[in-house]
């Protein structure tokens, strides 16, 4: 017996006001090219486990994005489907450190392919480059993200060249 609730791109429910939807199982808010599922704009509470796809086109591959999410996750589990190479899901993300740092996907890279905008930054850039993608909300509600997306978790990561003599 399957105990997921599938909400269609283009459809969404919504809860009364003070109600709460008590979820056994899972509940799945597709998104495709052809729209996304939603959760209508409520004061309801939904207590359980909701997965919310975002389809991301292919013509934004090997370019910056910004992302925002609607639960609080893990940016590991979320976007990197907790490092597992799953064709159609996820991305690859990057920083200056060894791969499996703090989430992050190989190989080392001189930059950082994930940021949040701090406003509150008194000099310099006030984009600022996340330092962990397995801290427990390191993805949050109304909070936004730049994020360079390479393809899905099935594309080839880049690979480092280096000159030798």
């Amino acid at each position: 017996m399957n105990d997921r609730v599938i909400v269609n791109p283009n459809a969404y429910f919504s809860l009364v006001s003070g109600n709460t939807l008590s979820i056994m199982g899972n509940v799945l808010l597709q998104s495709t090219v052809n729209g996304s599922a939603a959760i209508a704009n409520n004061d309801g509470t939904v207590d359980g486990y909701v997965t919310v796809e975002r389809f991301v086109p292919s013509n934004t591959r090997k370019k910056f994005v910004l992302l925002a999410s609607p639960v609080t996750s893990k940016i590991n589990a979320a976007w990197q489907e907790n490092n597992a190479i799953i064709g159609g899901y996820g991305t690859h993300i990057t920083a200056s450190v060894a791969q499996g740092t703090n989430g992050f996907d190989g190989p080392v890279t001189s930059r950082n392919s994930i940021f949040t905008y701090n406003d509150n930054a008194a000099t310099g850039s006030k984009w600022t480059a996340l330092s962990n993608t397995t801290s427990v909300a390191s993805l949050a509600p109304g909070k936004g993200y730049l994020l360079f997306v390479r393809g899905d978790r099935s594309e080839n990561r880049p690979v480092l060249l280096s000159s030798s003599n």
